[in-house]
This record gives structure tokens, C-alpha cells and sequence, in this order.
């Protein structure tokens, strides 16, 4: 059992950990041992650092029992997530049937570099070596440098077979007594350096000057890159550096041939337009119930298709909260992206591409403490986005047993029938595990008159917690076939709570029809665009607009972004958090299962407004223009609206009071757009607080703190400014 505060700091024999709530220069008065001259060590690890994401904890501050680590794991979320799913297949023989020690293992409310030693040190215990581990959970981006070996590479992408990297700036330093190891992310995004004297000393630190070395004896000298490693081998007394230490590794096992006899790479062109004719009926009957609008197709859908990739907006989103919106809005929107802070440099997805991937596997990860032939045995993808033909080629595969789960429910049961589906959806995915299903599929293609759609959101997190909650998520994959998804956020939100991989069936659709509307349209918008070119844009859009949202949490790898879980939910209700999206912040109450439903609802009678199938000769039903991406005068609330803006300019120009009072009243005549809208001064009963019981500015100051914040987080321009407002203070 946990007790609350206790942290066990090491029972090894071969280290001794120093920690406390002290400066690096008190540790010495704290632990009188290290002023003891007969204290003699043939190595010391030492990391002093603030704590910027965590509140500071004697159990937190760094070293951890093996690992010392300067900079975040962005992903620890999903880390932790997968691997308390991973335990139920943990076999090793160093645990000799106690596997069930190791269930629990990573703490959930520690810091992320406390988990990430815990996954080290699990590694490391159960008969990896420290260079092993690390190469295993922060692996380089091996695909960039042509210098890397075949076998190299395949040692990495063997690995990636059945374990997600922990990504994130990290410089990391850890030992197990023996060796100590030194490893930087694959973006190099903290500083490492070394030196080497003659007389057999090795130093490495992220600052230059930390350890006072006679240059005149220092024989060898450099720095770690990105993805790089090196080794200190105390017992025998050498150094290693990362070429050797890779190529040990690769040597360990033939992972190349595994790959070959195992691995299914899946790959496929961009399929060319089906003769059969589009029905133009039932495709906008779907597109209304999946909540599709005209300005989503010409706002969002063209410019993919003319550009490959998102078109570009001005900063800011003053549409109303979805919470506050009187429309159904999806899902998906009542979502909002995390992003880096405080010390945390955002990745540039354009110019460092090369260390970014979206490649994917699918099946059955297997037990991560042990490597065998049929680790290897899972579907290979350069894309996460499936062309409809590349879902039917992986349900061919005989040695991927796949199923398709249906989520719809019947319209007859009402918005109460909704929760019920979902709930047989999670026993019938569970049941799917237990019967060797290895890459399930949740489709929406089920909508009709009769079935209303499951927002594909809430059945892909509903789904993946259940897994992960009875630890079997691991052997299987999620691939959600949907007509719901067809931007950039609506793909990150699927990713971000459990799916592998997406085929956005409707979308392909839509495609086809604007492709056909634009031939016999007077001002064409896609001339000369074939319908494999435009999927092939389409895809490329979608890629490139995850790869920025990864980016902007300085995550590189998809495999790590995928229930990651990255963002923060406004206005959902804690009844639809605990049950699909549990560990998700979301500070304020809102909508539950019936709202979500009535709104579903809401979007299939709007497709489906008759009891019964066409009888072939009614127009297509035309799709809404709700105004989330422009003002309009019967659409979506927007803070910034026309009357605003007049009154505005009017006001700045004269500065009359009369017509501030104008540009007030246009503000306030608006319905709620954000939280700040539903809050009012409440007059105090007995007249205005008299000054002496205000607090005074002398104690109000003392709050205002900046010292968290990193250069690598915010320009030197503004560290200079915060410098000079702190110092005005």
C-alpha cells in the first residue's frame, strides 16, 4: 500500500540519494556526510532545478532513484495511461510470478519526471541496461541522419512496435551504480556538455563553469546532440559514446529480420473516383446529421483541397462557447488545445519536420519487459489518415482479426437511449479483446433515418477508458471510421483520447460532390483538380495541422500524442468527464449525456426530417450557414460584431463619453459569449467598503511572482520588460 507523503528514496546498494527542499549550496550542511572527508565516491549525479509544473515536495525534488532530468514530458498523461494498461501483460523472469508487484507502479499525482524515473527504473530492474531503457523510452529521430545503420534502425522501429516515446525537452543523466548515462530528446532541446581530463576525470553538466577543470588538462571536450547519448562505465572505467552504444544494442537481437517475417507495412495510393453516380440526397442527409455547414465547405474543405493545406485565419476566436451557444454544436468544441508554457520552447512544425512523425502501428502491443519475434507482429502506417480503400485492405488482413462496432443508437429510444448504447459499446469492445479482435473499428455508417450518430468523440474516449480501466487496452487498436471528423481539431481531439488511426468517410464524400458542383459552377474554385489530387491535398492538410498542434505542446511523435489527453474540456459536466474523458481538467459544470444526445438529435432531424427513407425524387436537404467563422446577423454569436466595431470606431475617433456609452451598450446587448459574460457586480447591502478595509497595495503586490519563467519559454525581450515591471513594483 501508498502511504500519503512516504517516498521510499532508494534501498540500492550501489547509490546513496541526496534530496531535500535546500539550495545545491546547503546540502552539505544538511547532510553532514558530504563534508566528511572519508566519504568517497567514484561518481556524483547532482541536479538542482525549480519546480515550475508541480508544487515543491520534499518526494519530488530531483535526483529520483535513478534519474536526474532537466526539462517536461509533455506526454506523461498518456504515458502513465498506457502503462497502467500495459501491467496486466508484464511477464519477466527476474520477477518469477510477483508480476503483480509492479501493478500501480507509476504515481499519477507525481511529477513527470518522477514517472518517467519510475518507468526507468522498472525497465532497468527487470533486465534492461540503463542505455537500453533510455534508448527505449527517448529515442532519437533516427530517420533524419543518413550515417544511422540498418540495424540501428531497425533496433528503434522494433521498439516502436509496442512502446510510445516520452516526449518532451529533456536532458537526462540517470545510473544504476555501474554505468551512468547521459541522453538528450531528438529535438536537443536542452543543453548537454562534457569534458575529459588526462587524468581520467569526466564531467557533464546543461551550464558551462559548473565544475572547475584545469583546461590546459582537458584532453577531449563536446556536447551532446539531439538524440544522443553517451555512457560512464565506472566498474570499468571507460567512456562510450552514442555510435558504440547503438550499435551494441542493434546487435542484441536480429531485429531487422523480425521486422521483415512480422511487420505488414500497409500502404496505398489515393483511390480514383468511383463511376458509380453520387446520391446526392442521402449524402446530405448525413452530412446535416454529422453536423456538417456550407461555410465549413467553403471555408475549411476548398482551401485543403486547392492548397494542401489549412487556411489562415486572424488570431483570436470570439464565437460563443459552445456551453453558451443555442445550436448543437459538436463535440469536439467544447475542447480547447493545450500548449506549451512557462519553460517550454513550442516545436516549429515547418522547419523541423524531419524529427516529427505520424507514422503508426496497429494490433496488439505486447509485454513491454520482454522482446520477442512477435513483438514485431503489428500493421505498419506512414499515415494516420485511411483512404476508404486502405480500410478495407487492413480488414482483409488474416492475422489482424478485426471487427467493426456500430455507433449509432435507435431515435425511438430518445435522448436517454444514447448513454445506453454507449455503455454496450464499452462490453462489446471488451468482449472483442477477450475474443483476440486485434484493430477495432468504430463506424458511424449505420446513420439513417431509424439511427442517430454517437458523437464519435464520446464513443472513441468512452471506449478507450474502459480498456484502459480493465488494463486490456493494449492489445488492440481503435480505428474510427466516422463522417463526424474533417478538421485538424476534430482529428487531434479523436487522436488525443485513444484512436490510431481515422478514416473521415463523410468527408471523402463531400469531396467528391465539390469536386462535381465545382465543373458545371461559373467561377470554378478547383479547376483542374482530379479527384485522387484532391484527397491526396486533403490528407496533406490534415497531417500538416496535427503536426502544428502536436507541436505547439513540443511534442514530435504521434504514437506519444495518442491518449495524451492534451486538453482542457469548458462547459461538459463531471458525469460524461469521469465517464469517457477521465483526467481531463475541465473547471466549470455543463452538459451531461442527455444534453449531448438532445443535440445529436437535433443534428439527425435536421438531415432526417421524415419517418421514413426517400422515395428517390426530393432534393438534397441544404446544409446550414451558422456563422462560426464569420458574423452573421441570424448566426453564432461573436464577441466582435459589426454594431461593436462601428461603435468602436466612432468612439476612438470623437472620445466622447456619449459615444463610449454606445460602443458599452453594442458590448453588453450581446447574449453571453465567454465565462466573464455570466458575471455581475453585486452591490454591497450596506453601501461602498470603507478604504481602511481594503486590502492594501503593499500586500496585494507580494503575490505578483515571474521567477518561474524560463528564457526558453518567452523572448529576452520580454524577460526584460517583466524585469522592469517586477522592479517597478
Amino acid at each position: 500500500t501508498k502511504a500519503k507523503g512516504y517516498y521510499p528514496v532508494s534501498v540500492s546498494a550501489r547509490t546513496v540519494v541526496y534530496k531535500g527542499l535546500v539550495l545545491g549550496t546547503d546540502l552539505g550542511a544538511y547532510y553532514k556526510d558530504l563534508e566528511d572527508p572519508r566519504v568517497e565516491s567514484a561518481f556524483a549525479m547532482v541536479h538542482q532545478r525549480f519546480s515550475t509544473n508541480t508544487f515543491p515536495t520534499w518526494g519530488l525534488s530531483h535526483p529520483f532513484r535513478m534519474l536526474a532530468h532537466n526539462g517536461e514530458i509533455n506526454t506523461v498523461r498518456g504515458n502513465r495511461n498506457w502503462l497502467a494498461s500495459r501491467a496486466s501483460d508484464f511477464h519477466n523472469e527476474v520477477w518469477q510470478g510477483e508480476e503483480w508487484l509492479l501493478k500501480d507502479l507509476v504515481d499519477a499525482h507525481s511529477s513527470d519526471s518522477a514517472s518517467l524515473d519510475q518507468a526507468l527504473e522498472l525497465l532497468v530492474l527487470s533486465g534492461r541496461s540503463p542505455t537500453h531503457a533510455l534508448a527505449m523510452l527517448v529515442p532519437s529521430a533516427y530517420g533524419i541522419d543518413p550515417t544511422t545503420s540498418a540495424n540501428v534502425k531497425a533496433f528503434h522501429q522494433f521498439h516502436e512496435c509496442f512502446s510510445e516515446p516520452w516526449d518532451g525537452p529533456a536532458a537526462l543523466v540517470m545510473t544504476n551504480g555501474m554505468q551512468v548515462v547521459a541522453s538528450l530528446d531528438r529535438n536537443g532541446l536542452r543543453p548537454s556538455r562534457w569534458k575529459l581530463t588526462e587524468d581520467g576525470v569526466f564531467a557533464l553538466g546543461s551550464e558551462v563553469g559548473i565544475i572547475r577543470l584545469d583546461d590546459t588538462t582537458v584532453v577531449q571536450k563536446g556536447r551532446l546532440g539531439p538524440g544522443e547519448m553517451l555512457e560512464v562505465d565506472v566498474k570499468r572505467g571507460r567512456v562510450r559514446f552514442d555510435k558504440e552504444i547503438k550499435e551494441e544494442l542493434a546487435a542484441q537481437q536480429p531485429y531487422g529480420a523480425w521486422l521483415e517475417s512480422h511487420r505488414i507495412d500497409l500502404t496505398a495510393q489515393a483511390p480514383l473516383e468511383t463511376e458509380e453516380p453520387l446520391d446526392l440526397l442521402g449524402l446530405s442527409q448525413r452530412q446535416a446529421a454529422f453536423g456538417w455547414t456550407k461555410e465549413e465547405v467553403d471555408m475549411v474543405l476548398v482551401p485543403m483541397l486547392k492548397t494542401g493545406q489549412e487556411s489562415v485565419y486572424s488570431m483570436g476566436d470570439d464565437v460563443s462557447l459552445s456551453v453558451l451557444s443555442e445550436r448543437a454544436r459538436l463535440l469536439s468544441t467544447y475542447f480547447r488545445q493545450l500548449f506549451a508554457q512557462v519553460t517550454n520552447p513550442p516545436i516549429d512544425p515547418i522547419r523541423e519536420r524531419a524529427v516529427m512523425s505520424l507514422d503508426v502501428v496497429l494490433g496488439w502491443q505486447r509485454n513491454w519487459l520482454g522482446e520477442t519475434p512477435d513483438h514485431a507482429s503489428v500493421v505498419h502506417l506512414t499515415s494516420p489518415f485511411l483512404y476508404e480503400n486502405e480500410l478495407e485492405s487492413l480488414k482483409q488482413l488474416e492475422k489482424f482479426p478485426h471487427r467493426v462496432l456500430d455507433t449509432t443508437w435507435p431515435i425511438a429510444d430518445g435522448s436517454k437511449g444514447m448513454q445506453e448504447a454507449l455503455k454496450q459499446l464499452c462490453k462489446d469492445a471488451e468482449t472483442a479483446v477477450k475474443e483476440g479482435v486485434r484493430i477495432l473499428i468504430l463506424s458511424d455508417r449505420g446513420v439513417d433515418h431509424q439511427r442517430a450518430v454517437i458523437p464519435a468523440l464520446l464513443a472513441t474516449g468512452a471506449v478507450h477508458h474502459h480498456l484502459n480501466t480493465k488494463q486490456i487496452r493494449m492489445r488492440l487498436s481503435l480505428v474510427v471510421d466516422t463522417g463526424e471528423a474533417r478538421d485538424t481539431h476534430q482529428m487531434a481531439c479523436l487522436f488525443g483520447y485513444g484512436a490510431s488511426a481515422i478514416c473521415p468517410h463523410s468527408a471523402f464524400e463531400t469531396i467528391r460532390e465539390t469536386l462535381q458542383q465545382d465543373k458545371t459552377a461559373r467561377k470554378p474554385r478547383l479547376e483542374g483538380l482530379t479527384y485522387a489530387t484532391a484527397l491526396s491535398h486533403f490528407r496533406s492538410a490534415l497531417e500538416k495541422g496535427v503536426l502544428k498542434i502536436m507541436s505547439k505542446m513540443g511534442i514530435s511523435v504521434l504514437s506519444s500524442y495518442t491518449g495524451a489527453q492534451i486538453f482542457e474540456a469548458v462547459g461538459i459536466g463531471a458525469e460524461v468527464m469521469d465517464f469517457a474523458f477521465a483526467g481531463t481538467p475541465s473547471q466549470i459544470a455543463g452538459i451531461g449525456f442527455e444534453e449531448i444526445a438532445r443535440e445529436a438529435l437535433e443534428r439527425h432531424a435536421a438531415g432526417f426530417a421524415t419517418a421514413v427513407p426517400d422515395t428517390g425524387d426530393e432534393a438534397p436537404v441544404a446544409l446550414g450557414d451558422p456563422g462560426y467563422f464569420r458574423s452573421r446577423r441570424d448566426g453564432e454569436m461573436h464577441a466582435v460584431t459589426g454594431p461593436v466595431i462601428k461603435n468602436f470606431h466612432t468612439f476612438v475617433k470623437s472620445g466622447n463619453k456619449e459615444d463610449y456609452q454606445a460602443y458599452l451598450d453594442a458590448q453588453l446587448e450581446n447574449r453571453p459569449v465567454a465565462l466573464k459574460d455570466l458575471l455581475d457586480f453585486v452591490p454591497s447591502e450596506d453601501g461602498p467598503i470603507p478604504i481602511e478595509k481594503v486590502e492594501p497595495v503593499e500586500d496585494i503586490r507580494v503575490r505578483f511572482t515571474t521567477a518561474a519563467m524560463s528564457l526558453g519559454a518567452i523572448s529576452p525581450e520580454a524577460h526584460e520588460h517583466l524585469a522592469i515591471a517586477m522592479n517597478r513594483i
